[in-house]
């Protein structure tokens, strides 16, 4: 026979693990919508898949190629969408010029960590992470990584670059160096050559 407060204690832990499970945006208990101008970006090498609100376009995922005026297109179609604030996921150094191109168009971008992204439970196995980043981002549960304003940026640039021209400056030194040393040893061996044909010259 079972004690009465194993059974109230099994129901509570079945109720706590079916919320658990419950996947974000379904069933009862919906979670409010902080950002519903937000779109989310899966940034890759050759493609960055965009994702807005499924209300704002007939085609509410696109991908866009990675060169200046794909970026342009991508944020004139975010424009026309009406998106604010937009969420985007990198591993490398990709996003760098799409950060500069959204931001220069007065969209606030957070760069999120792919990290923290995937902690998050609820995820079905059907979505792109796209569609992922603007879903998290719209009930407000991703923070941006820190990133500097732009006048911090080139200053960076500056100090970076000054702290590499010692060990610039002694690889060029030895890359100088080395066809002195080849003239040298080329010389050596010219005079030796002449020493020794003027002894063969003198027998």
């Amino acid at each position: 026979m079972v004690h009465p407060y194993t059974k109230m204690m099994r129901s509570l832990w079945s109720k706590h693990m079916s919320k658990q499970e419950q996947p974000i945006g379904s069933g009862k208990g919906n979670l409010p919508v902080i950002n519903p101008n937000a779109a989310g970006i899966d940034i890759g090498a050759d493609r960055h898949w965009v994702s807005v609100p499924v209300d704002r376009d007939s085609e509410s995922v696109r991908s866009f190629a990675c060169f200046t005026a794909e970026l342009y297109a991508m944020a004139d179609w975010l424009n026309k969408c009406g998106i604010e604030t937009v969420a985007m996921e990198s591993t490398g150094v990709y996003w760098i010029p799409v950060f500069q191109v959204l931001e220069s168009r007065g969209f606030e971008v957070k760069l999120v960590n792919a990290h923290y992204v995937k902690t998050v439970p609820g995820r079905k196995t059907d979505v792109l992470d796209c569609q992922w980043l603007q879903k998290l981002h719209s009930y407000g549960l991703l923070s941006g990584s820190f990133r500097p304003d732009d006048q911090t940026c080139i200053l960076r640039s500056y100090i970076r670059h000054l702290r590499k021209q010692p060990k610039s400056y002694h690889c060029y030194l030895i890359k100088c160096d080395r066809p002195n040393t080849h003239i040298d040893s080329l010389y050596v061996r010219i005079s030796l050559r002449d020493v020794s044909y003027r002894e063969s010259a003198k027998k």
